[in-house]
Formats: C-alpha cells, structure tokens, sequence
C-alpha cells in the first residue's frame, strides 16, 4: 500500500517536508518544497485533493519560511491553510517497517480552542486511515503541539510548552513499527530538536 502526507486547512504557513526511514534504510523518499509558481495550487502540482474542493484551496505563497541552522531555511515557498477548506495529500513509496520521520518548519497564526490536526500519515486506503497526526490547540498566551498514533478517536497528547504565534518551529516526527503485539506502534514529536546531533527524547510520544 501507498502512504499519503495530508495537510489539512489550517491558519498557519507550511514549508518542506521530509520523510525516510533509518532503520529500513531507505533514504529520503520525498521532499517537497512547495518551489513551484506562486498563487498555483498544489493539487495542480502534483497533489490529490481529498475533500473541501474549491473552498480555501491550498495555495503556493510567494515567500517561504527560515529557521537558523535547517537545510530548508529559504528553500522554495510555503503554502498557507485556513481552518476548514480543502485537504490534499501527496503519495510516495511504502515504507512497512522500520521508522518514518517528517519533518517540516511551520508558522502558526491562530489555533482552534479544542484543537485539530492539520498534517499526517495516511495508509492510503479509500477511506484515508492516518497512523500518525499532528495537532496544533490554543491555550493562554499561545498554543501547543500534539500528536497521535492512528485517527478519529485515538488519544491525542499535547506538549506543556506554550508555543508563540507567528513564530517559525521545526517539526519533527517520527512512526515507529514494532510487531510484538498489533498494537504496540509508537508515534513521536519533536519541536525545535537540535540540529546535527543525536536524536533526542521527543518532546510528545505516544504508544496508547
């Protein structure tokens, strides 16, 4: 089966994403810096809408996003999203085993009360089963990052770091395939993880 990348509408600027797999040694299998002609879409560019058609659509912007120190700093645009609208994915190679990590920096302008996510790993079925999810929640003073492993229904973690609007964070998560129990797959995240070292402990893990 394919994996899909969905960006769900949000209010909140997106640039470049990386996925691979150490373990299983495959490599970077996509990269996606939205370098494409700005005010297009990006179902014209390659991406499947899956739903919200014509309303919000999710378009290439004429500037991109720079983090200090990451690769992706002012490489090609970014892709702003409203909180409801169009949602798109984007396929590449399966990766059953090992460990997918994503990657991306984002900047968040405002964040619904109850949260919802707005990037994940989908198995690629009909229905778009999503193994791992992003969330973004507001709070007093700013919002948090969540994630969760699997969909609608799942357990969704929040960070304690109160994160400020309008500010650029690197995005990292992690998917991680274990097979003593069917149920026993990890999902990580980390925000703003040092660059060029180790990994680290994630900020959010979840196994529940």
């Amino acid at each position: 089966m394919k994996r899909l990348l969905q960006f769900k509408t949000w209010n909140l600027l997106l640039l470049f994403v990386l996925l691979f797999s150490t373990k299983s040694m495959q490599g970077q299998v996509l990269t996606e810096d939205f370098n494409y002609t700005s005010g297009t879409t990006l179902v014209s560019n390659g991406w499947t809408a899956t739903s919200g058609t014509n309303t919000n659509n999710l378009t290439v912007n004429s500037v991109g996003l720079s983090y200090t120190g990451s690769p992706s700093s002012n490489v090609g645009f970014d892709v702003a999203m409203a909180n409801n609208g169009e949602d798109a994915v984007k396929t590449f190679t399966a990766i059953p085993t090992g460990t997918i990590y994503t990657s991306f920096l984002v900047k968040v302008s405002a964040a619904q009360t109850g949260g919802d996510y707005f990037a994940g790993l989908s198995s690629g079925s009909s229905t778009f089963a999503f193994p791992y999810r992003i969330y973004i929640k507001s709070t007093t003073g700013g919002f948090f990052f969540g994630c969760a492993k699997s969909g609608t229904g799942s357990v969704i973690t929040y960070e304690t770091t109160v994160r400020t609007f309008g500010t650029t964070y690197l995005v990292a998560g992690s998917y991680v395939y274990n097979t003593v129990t069917a149920t026993d797959d990890v999902a990580n995240l980390w925000v703003n993880p040092a660059l060029g070292s180790t990994e680290s402990t994630p900020t959010i893990s979840v196994s529940s």
